[in-house]
């Protein structure tokens, strides 16, 4: 397997260059003709069915000449969709639910706020705010979940927490603020945001410990409790997280309190700190367009074309990502104990798989990408729209994905000032475009110099992970 992956990566790499053209193709009104001054003219999703064909055959012709020594099992294959499906669960669960529930919405307020906006404001917010709470509950419990056992990790969560959500619950605050000033937003409905977002902040670090251990039928169970309530009450919007920690928290093994512990503020705002400015790159816009208030771009066009990268981005995490452990370990074991002329071979490798996995990742979500660009041609979505959303947001989720690799290499710098500067592109466009889709169209050009950038600094570190991974360490020791 590790050789065709190797082999194909380059591959997938123009594969999926070519597939994210096409779907800007498939968006195009008027016909395209084949050559200059050619009488034979093509309409715009002809031209990328023709394109993804040419893709699809070259890739199989290029996988097979690479071969695959050690193909993966059917079992296995079948293992990771089922994870992929279950960690996907809330998409598919509330991107299914909100057109049937959004009609019973109509006609309810939350303060002189109507409550479809009011949800959707919580819903933009969370997945952004969360990659900042979280974090430092990622940092004290993974040593506990190494050391110990679910019960042992379930202990320190309870012994964390309550530092963990008092250092955090300011951030919280910030973002009402920020509600606050863009919306105008009565007192009221400001107070009713805060409260709905810190339940499920909350929510989300409960999820923390069914993350680390790898639960996903926790993590599914956790979110079907959630989203019961918006099928059955859909008005009553604090059930949801609520439910979803009731259920999760007696699901544990043993619910037993511990005595708090204390957190270390220093680590703890900076791991706040940078999960605020890599969470920025994939959900900062969502937040900032509807502070933009243009809403030209409709709400279930803008969901439904982020779908692509938030598919890939999590194919990525649980398909890709457990391999990465398995191919540091390697590495780490050759250098403790294996012959050293076996080291440049297997850090070779190394680099190659994450180029592979960063290729196959990029594949995947400009694949999807054309399907729903042709897709949309048939329902009342806009093409244009749909095309421009969905290629930006696959920008944003290679840059995301790319500078957590820069991260694992041990630059934690770098992927915090690539972060921080599209974050500031990200303000920028949505405060001088006139409309949303501009908006989307400039943030997919910053995305993209970031996006170059990012992977010149992940090549260079990755060329050489023996030292970047290993040896700076122990140097600097």
């Amino acid at each position: 397997m590790a050789e065709h992956a190797f082999r194909s990566a380059r591959a997938n790499a123009v594969g999926a260059t070519v597939l994210l053209a096409a779907a800007a193709i498939a968006a195009v009104d008027t016909d395209i003709a084949l050559g200059p001054g050619s009488a034979v003219a093509l309409s715009g999703p002809s031209v990328a069915v023709g394109l993804a064909t040419v893709v699809v055959i070259t890739l199989m012709v290029q996988w097979a000449r690479a071969g695959t020594p050690r193909p993966a099992s059917s079992d296995r294959r079948l293992t990771n969709l089922g994870r992929l499906v279950l960690h996907l669960w809330p998409v598919i669960v509330l991107t299914t639910l909100y057109p049937l529930v959004s009609p019973r919405m109509e006609g309810h307020e939350v303060s002189g706020v109507p409550l479809t906006t009011f949800i959707l404001m919580v819903a933009v917010t969370v997945p952004w705010i969360s990659q900042a709470v979280c974090a430092p509950l990622y940092r004290v419990l993974q040593p506990i979940w190494e050391d110990g056992g679910r019960v042992e990790l379930q202990r320190g969560f309870w012994r964390y927490w309550p530092a963990t959500f008092l250092v955090t619950l300011p951030l919280s605050g910030a973002f009402a603020v920020v509600l606050w000033f863009g919306l105008g937003w009565s007192r009221g409905a400001v107070g009713s945001y805060l409260a709905l977002l810190v339940l499920n902040v909350v929510f989300s670090q409960v999820l923390v410990v069914t993350n680390i251990s790898k639960s996903r039928s926790g993590w599914a169970a956790g979110w079907t409790a959630y989203s019961l309530p918006v099928v059955l009450i859909p008005t009553a919007w604090i059930l949801p997280p609520v439910c979803g920690i009731a259920v999760l928290a007696v699901s544990w093994t043993r619910v037993r309190f511990e005595r708090p512990h204390a957190l270390a503020l220093r680590p703890a705002v900076s791991d706040m700190v940078a999960g605020l400015l890599l969470g920025s790159v994939l959900w900062a816009d969502k937040f900032l367009y509807f502070l933009h208030g243009d809403n030209d771009i409709e709400i279930l066009t803008l969901f439904i074309s982020l779908l692509p990268a938030v598919v890939a981005y999590n194919y990525y995490f649980v398909c890709l990502e457990p391999a990465m452990g398995e191919v540091t370990r390697g590495v780490r074991s050759t250098l403790e104990g294996a012959p050293m002329r076996w080291l440049p071979y297997e850090c070779t490798s190394m680099g190659r798989f994450v180029s592979w996995s960063l290729a196959s990742t990029a594949l995947l979500g400009a694949a999807i990408a054309l399907v729903l660009a042709l897709v949309a041609g048939g329902t009342g979505m806009d093409q244009v729209q749909v095309a421009v959303v969905s290629m930006a947001s696959w920008l944003m989720m290679m840059c995301t994905i790319t500078c957590y690799k820069i991260d694992y290499a041990g630059a934690r710098r770098a992927p915090l000032g690539l972060s921080a500067a599209y974050l500031v592109a990200c303000v920028v466009a949505f405060g001088l475009a006139p409309t949303g889709v501009q908006a989307y169209v400039w943030l997919g050009v910053a995305a993209s110099g970031v996006l170059v950038a990012a992977l010149v600094q992940c090549t260079r570190l990755w060329r050489r992970p023996q030292y970047s991974l290993f040896w700076k360490h122990a140097v600097r020791w």
